[in-house]
């Protein structure tokens, strides 16, 4: 019988409501899996299999489940299934779609095998409120004024060292230790920090972005500010889960190989 999977969670205020005993609760983030991983993972569970080679099988399927969503199918996996949706206004009946008006994205829906998994095998542990560092709602580039507010996206694209506008609660740049500020995290080798703040309050950061070569970025936010108190003992950090993504998000030319 498969064990059962445990899934630590905080409750945080409810801040649609005035009910001072009103609060959701948020799974605690236990990390970021990539493909490799996965790979890894399935490697270590079925004999005869090579983490490498799972890792490129996995890589080439994700591109051609993108592609079929992108030529307007229904992808369907034993995760759920996706589908292409189109947003924004179309002017009369002639109208064709115009990018500055109109954007595409895509509508995941959950399988009911997934549903059955996090219900009969996944046990939540509810700590009490949770001790809160900086949460980041949703970020802004000066540059191209993509944002990541009011929808939901897989990843928003960035420009190289240009102006970021980070925006959330308990956001403040403060403390001594080193590992204080804002970092760009790649999917390899060593975060990047962010060296000028133009803008720093609890609610919004501003921030020169530095120098990034095209890839995949998480934004870290580390601090120790608390609000109407001393600074935190220990650093306290929030991962922005929204995909940061400069040029094409490729950190090299040549896709996966097949050996």
């Amino acid at each position: 019988m498969a064990e059962d999977i445990i899934l630590n969670a905080d409750l945080y205020d409810n801040t649609l409501t005035g009910d001072p005993n009103d609060y959701v609760a948020r799974p605690r983030n236990t990390g970021t899996v990539y493909n490799a991983d996965i790979a890894s993972r399935m490697a270590s569970k079925y004999p005869g299999y090579e983490a490498g080679s799972l890792t490129q099988t996995l890589d080439l399927a994700d591109q051609e489940k993108m592609l079929a969503v992108a030529e307007g199918k229904n992808q369907v996996d034993k995760t759920g299934s996706r589908q292409l949706t189109i947003a924004g206004p179309f002017k009369g009946a002639d109208a064709q779609f115009d990018s500055s008006l109109n954007s595409m994205g895509v509508m995941y829906t959950m399988s009911d095998q997934f549903r059955e998994l996090l219900k009969t095998r996944v046990k939540v542990r509810v700590h009490g409120i949770a001790q809160t560092g900086p949460i980041v709602n949703y970020v802004i580039d000066a540059v191209t004024e993509n944002s990541s507010k009011e929808k939901v996206i897989e990843s928003l694209t960035i420009t190289s060292g240009g102006a970021l506008t980070i925006a959330g609660s308990n956001l403040k740049i403060q403390g001594s230790d080193d590992s204080v500020g804002v970092f760009f995290v790649p999917s390899t080798g060593e975060p990047k920090k962010a060296t000028v703040l133009i803008s720093n309050m609890p609610s919004k950061l501003i921030v020169q972005m530095p120098t990034l070569d095209d890839g995949i970025y998480t934004l870290r936010v580390t601090t120790q500010f608390v609000k109407n108190g001393k600074d935190t003992k220990t650093p306290r950090s929030y991962n922005y889960p929204v995909p940061l993504k400069v040029g094409d998000g490729n950190e090299e030319e040549d896709g996966p190989q097949v050996q």
